[in-house]
């Protein structure tokens, strides 16, 4: 049951809108047995730091499978449709959330923006990237993985079809110093600081570092059957979670 008017440590926000072009419905199609949306939510509540998870939706069907976790200490939220266009913002479900929930009376000290579209990012990724806010005494914390290839070797393609902007004077990918990339799994900031900023991401966040096979974001129907063939491979669940 949720208690109203009271101040909670940290609070989950899990957004995930109707609509997707590239990839309709993602957020409820079947992935590995179940919705795509239920393996955050499922992490989660695994996750022992975690106070309060909030779904926020414009869709019923998002809405009414986070109503199964009511128990659970999960609320669902009904996003308004101009909070859920093509164009609107994770930070805008944010803050969507924050207000709905300060009308409560309920008041996090931290948030966490867990998109479902990265669902191979387990509790202990979760439980990792807000231990190292508590122990850094960070405002922002986001997720990161190590890039797969060296920026040397990124450039632009022209009309005349030349690529453009690399670097060839690293020949081999072991000689390049290691480079990071956000992978969207996991974002906490102090609410004050986020209320006051309007991001997620600020203007120098700690990072936590996560494993490359748990850092793929979902945006086409290739990065989800990726995914899916991933969770059926057992080893994969095996390796430790990883910080710097």
């Amino acid at each position: 049951m949720i208690k109203s008017n009271r101040e909670i440590d940290t609070l989950a926000i899990i957004p995930a809108r109707e609509g997707s072009k590239r990839l309709p419905r993602k957020n409820v199609l079947p992935l590995a047995g179940k919705p795509l949306i239920q393996w955050s939510i499922d992490e989660a509540i695994k996750t022992d730091s975690i106070d309060l998870i909030a779904v926020t939706s414009d869709d019923d069907e998002v809405l009414a499978i986070a109503n199964e976790y009511k128990s659970q200490n999960v609320i669902s939220i009904k996003r308004p449709p101009e909070l859920s266009t093509d164009i609107a913002k994770s930070v805008d479900a944010v803050t969507h959330t924050l207000l709905h929930l300060s009308k409560m009376g309920i008041y996090p000290k931290q948030v966490l923006l867990l998109q479902p579209t990265s669902p191979l990012r387990k509790a202990c990724d979760i439980q990792g990237a807000i231990d190292f806010f508590e122990k850094e005494k960070a405002d922002n914390v986001i997720s990161v993985c190590e890039l797969e290839h060296p920026t040397a070797w990124c450039g632009m393609i022209s009309e005349d079809r030349v690529l453009h902007g690399f670097d060839l004077s690293v020949s081999r990918s072991q000689e390049a110093r290691k480079e990071y990339r956000i992978n969207g799994a996991i974002y906490v900031a102090n609410r004050l600081a986020f209320m006051s900023k309007g991001s997620m991401i600020f203007e120098k966040p700690k990072v936590f570092v996560m494993p490359n096979e748990r850092s793929i974001d979902i945006d086409t129907y290739f990065d989800f059957k990726l995914c899916e063939a991933l969770m059926l491979d057992d080893s994969q669940c095996k390796n430790k979670c990883c910080s710097l």
